[in-house]
């Protein structure tokens, strides 16, 4: 029973901190809708001045037009780069929140084999022979800082 309490308890703390994810997710996407809105309106800014400035509007001060159309270009960059901020804060909650599920999926797997067949295996290892490999290549590539050499020294020692 005491291998039950720990999974429980490891699927709520799992619980607690999807809740928090899900809180910064939401917080990252007003924040993103919010650039998103202030980009848009920058643009929308933008192509204004190119229309008054084409029918010749503004024409007592010649520079007005593109001293503003900096601006705007400036600022549009600006919001560009929150925006690629926000996506990629928003990236990695997503991944976090994906291993969150793993791990709840894992202790839920876990708790549901308690009680089963105790022949079948729990867990899926690698063989003796793989495993024996895995140290040679990394013997291997602890000694070797080239590449190619590493490729061609992996080649002999395991065909």
């Amino acid at each position: 029973m005491a291998a039950d309490s720990l999974v429980v308890h490891r699927v709520k703390e799992c619980c607690v901190r999807l809740h928090s994810c899900v809180q910064k997710w939401q917080q990252l996407s007003s924040r993103g809708l919010d650039v998103a809105s202030k980009l848009v309106q920058t643009v929308m800014q933008n192509k204004y001045m190119e229309s008054e400035s084409s029918f010749g509007v503004l024409q007592g001060d010649s520079t007005l037009p593109s001293v503003l159309e900096g601006k705007l270009m400036v600022e549009r960059e600006r919001l560009y780069s929150q925006l690629v901020d926000v996506k990629d804060k928003m990236l990695v909650v997503v991944q976090e929140m994906g291993r969150l599920t793993g791990s709840v999926s894992g202790a839920v797997e876990l708790l549901l084999c308690q009680g089963q067949d105790p022949s079948l295996p729990l867990f899926n290892t690698l063989p003796a022979s793989v495993y024996s490999r895995s140290h040679l290549v990394h013997e291997i590539w602890k000694n070797v800082t080239n590449t190619a050499a590493f490729m061609k020294l992996l080649q002999l020692h395991m065909f």
